[in-house]
Formats: C-alpha cells, sequence, structure tokens
C-alpha cells in the first residue's frame, strides 16, 4: 500500500472466446528411448461447466491418484506392463483436456493401447454399480480434503475460483457436488470425452 495503494485499478474482464478449433490427430515418431511414451486423449468440459465435477470422478476411477485406479490394476498390475500408466483432466475457462499417460517397454506398447481402449469402452458401456460409486465418492472426498489440509492449496483453489469468475468453493460446497454426481452422469460424460472418433494419439517409440 506504502508504493502502490495510490494507483488507480486496470481492471481486465475479457471472456475468452470457446475454443472450436480441435481436430483429432495420431502420430508415431520414433526415438532413441529405452521406453515408448504414448498419450490418448481430447477435448473435455471447461472449468466452469456443470459436468467438471462428473468428469474429475471419472478421471480418478479410470487412472487419477490412487492405487485402485483401473488402468493401474488393470495394466500395471494384472499384466505388468506399463511402467507408469495414468489419467489427467485439465479444466480451463474455455475448453478442457483429459489424456492417458502411459511408458511401456517398445514390445508392450499395442497390447497396452488396445488395454487402455478397452478400458475406456468399459466406462462408456457399463455404469458404475452402487459400491463402486460409493467408493469413488468417498476417495475423491479423502483426496480434497487431504489437499485442504495446506492453507496453499486452498487459497490457489480460492484464487483460481475468483480469477474463473466462479463462487469460491469450500469444503462443504465440493462435498455437496460430489455427493450430487450420479452413476448417469460419469456414464455420459464419458461418451463425451472418450468418443473414439474424438480421440488423439501421440506415441515416441522406444528402440
Amino acid at each position: 500500500m506504502t508504493y502502490f495503494g495510490g494507483q488507480p485499478a486496470h481492471l481486465i474482464n475479457k471472456k475468452r472466446e470457446t475454443f472450436k478449433g480441435y481436430k483429432p490427430e495420431s502420430r508415431t515418431d520414433k526415438r532413441n528411448n529405452h521406453l515408448s511414451h504414448c498419450i490418448i486423449g481430447g477435448i473435455a468440459p471447461e472449468f466452469c461447466s456443470p459436468l467438471k465435477m462428473p468428469v474429475v470422478m471419472l478421471n480418478n476411477v479410470l487412472g487419477g491418484p490412487a492405487m485402485s485406479s483401473r488402468l493401474g490394476l488393470n495394466i500395471r498390475e494384472k499384466y505388468g506392463f506399463a511402467y507408469s500408466i495414468e489419467s489427467q483432466y485439465t479444466a480451463y475457462s474455455d475448453v478442457g483436456l483429459i489424456n492417458v499417460y502411459m511408458g511401456v517397454d517398445p514390445d508392450s506398447l499395442d497390447k497396452s493401447i488396445e488395454l487402455v481402449h478397452k478400458e475406456l469402452d468399459k466406462l462408456c458401456t457399463q455404469k458404475l454399480g452402487t459400491l463402486q460409486l460409493h467408493h469413488a465418492k468417498q476417495q475423491l472426498i479423502g483426496q480434497v480434503a487431504l489437499s485442504y489440509e495446506s492453507g496453499m492449496n486452498e487459497l490457489l483453489s480460492a484464487t483460481r475460483s475468483l480469477i474463473m469468475g466462479e463462487p469460491i468453493e469450500y469444503m462443504d460446497d465440493i462435498i455437496r457436488k460430489v455427493e450430487a454426481v450420479t452413476a448417469d452422469n460419469i456414464l455420459e460424460v464419458a461418451n463425451q470425452v472418450f468418443d473414439k472418433k474424438q480421440l488423439s494419439q501421440i506415441v515416441f517409440e522406444g528402440v
């Protein structure tokens, strides 16, 4: 305030135009890597979308940070193909991104990609059961609670909401949104974001 308190505020309130330029693409590059690295993904709902929370839960079930994620259990643990495999959902003001990343032995690459698509297909065709949905909600609530133990994480979350023009979400607000998600909601967004015609893939193929 001593140095800048007298300066007039120059606030910028410019809404970004909705991103519409996405075209699915598939590309493979040969690299001198020990592993093959693959990313499969596409666009997803933006930060302010009412579908954001179902996508967050969908991502958590598929390949989020929990040890019980489907990609981790079925590709890394069951088959032992992937050294690292995870999914990620990132929401921006005008668009979101969702993707699966994996690092595998070159000999296991094709089978691993096939298994990833098998898991995506399951999420698009099979609704979560009552117990699965309950576990998914409790897991997500636990992760949020742990993240909010850090004052810095809570501050960053509040700042992000303000920048996006959204109300600040407190812990109770987030829990209510998580509890409101249904198996039908998750099935709906799975078919939206994992539509095979809209997925891109890039591979850095190792030797």
